[in-house]
């Protein structure tokens, strides 16, 4: 998984003692290449063979000495209007985390990062989730779906 690779870009940073919210100001989602590198940009939806998944954070600024965490996780149970009274009542099984990468210093303005499986990627619902300082900032939600391909 590849967490808080800096990119070069022009980003006005404030002392600890000035912090605002951060927030991310875009977030995007994009398929391996034939490199396995980052690819072309998806609108949500990967197919079972894509090998690698990436993730993309644009952050508002960057401040001295915060922390992030990037968290993929399949939703064991996505949450629809037309569930019945009994599947409302029972108690939903967690999210499934896939992966998580911290990353210790933030000092960069976007964060990329990828997660990959030994296998196929089972077909569901899943989330990247970005925390700084413990604090959800964002979180994208994509599908799996079969391949067309094969």
């Amino acid at each position: 998984m590849g967490c808080g690779k800096p990119y070069p870009r022009h980003v006005r940073m404030l002392p600890v003692d000035h912090i605002r919210p951060i927030t991310a100001t875009k977030s995007s989602l994009f398929r391996a290449n034939a490199r396995g590198g980052m690819g072309e940009e998806v609108d949500g939806t990967f197919y079972t063979d894509d090998t690698r998944l990436f993730c993309r954070f644009v952050l508002s600024h960057i401040t001295y000495g915060l922390s992030a965490r990037v968290r993929f996780q399949r939703n064991r149970y996505k949450c629809c209007a037309n569930k019945t009274r009994l599947q409302q009542k029972t108690q939903e099984p967690p999210n499934r985390e896939i992966l998580t990468c911290s990353i210790p210093s933030l000092m960069v303005s976007v964060i990329d990062t990828h997660a990959e499986l030994p296998r196929e990627w089972p077909v569901g619902d899943y989330d990247v989730q970005l925390f700084i300082n413990g604090r959800l900032i964002q979180t994208v939600a994509f599908q799996i779906v079969p391949s067309p391909y094969g």
